[in-house]
């Protein structure tokens, strides 16, 4: 609470600590802005005529070095240009400073869930950059492994198709195919098989050899079986 007339800090602390609230009190600019250095604060009460600084003016200093933290400005009697300059300037409301607790105190539940939750995004956020500068700390993992990574994409995407399944099966049963045989069995465009089976060589699971004119296709046992260990690492892996 910052304002410089005891008697309303005193009635006011009696109010809001009535209503469940801890409170630290500041007569001035230079006492609030030490009380914000030291002390966890989630909200903030002030008048907007103070004798060291103007109130309106304050609201953008405590967001500029606090940003969770949520401000109300009090304002003298027809003085509503001062809150909704307050606004502007980030204070989550303003009151007339003749205000009464059944006004009050529903604000301040309000704006202190606000700055509660506005608190917890940034304690979240500086454990996720603590997290990821670990990673960075031990090499980037993923920057280590991302050709693992990329290839890894590469034989999900070739699997993950019911036709290139067949396939694969297909050439598995009958080793150096063709591009016309498999299209006879499968009864689709050549150029529609050859783009399926471009994803399967590029994955590593089949290989292709030139025999004079033709490109015979044959299953690459050796991708098959790593498919197989990713596949089962994947699923094993908690």
């Amino acid at each position: 609470i910052i304002d410089d007339d005891p008697y309303f800090i005193r009635l006011q602390v009696h109010q809001i600590r009535m209503a469940g609230f801890n409170t630290f009190e500041a007569e001035n600019v230079s006492q609030a802005l030490k009380i914000l250095e030291r002390e966890i604060i989630h909200v903030v009460l002030s008048d907007v005529q103070l004798p060291d600084g103007n109130g309106v003016e304050l609201v953008s200093i405590i967001k500029a070095s606090h940003p969770s933290i949520e401000i109300i400005a009090l304002t003298g009697q027809g003085r509503i240009s001062d809150g909704v300059l307050a606004i502007k300037n980030g204070a989550f409301n303003y009151l007339e400073k003749d205000l009464d607790a059944m006004r009050l105190i529903p604000l301040l539940n309000q704006a202190a869930q606000k700055a509660l939750l506005q608190f917890q995004i940034v304690r979240i956020d500086d454990e996720l950059r603590t997290r990821f500068s670990s990673i960075s700390r031990k090499e980037n993992i993923v920057g280590q492994n991302i050709k693992k990574i990329e290839k890894a994409s590469e034989i999900l995407n070739a699997i993950n198709s019911s036709f290139r399944r067949s396939v694969l099966e297909l050439v598995l049963n009958k080793p150096a195919l063709t591009v016309t045989e498999i299209h006879r069995t499968f009864n689709l465009p050549q150029s529609v098989i050859s783009q399926h089976l471009k994803i399967l060589r590029d994955a590593g699971i089949v290989t292709d050899t030139r025999s004079g004119k033709n490109v015979l296709y044959s299953a690459n046992y050796t991708g098959i079986e790593k498919v197989i260990a990713f596949i089962e690492h994947l699923v094993t892996k908690e």
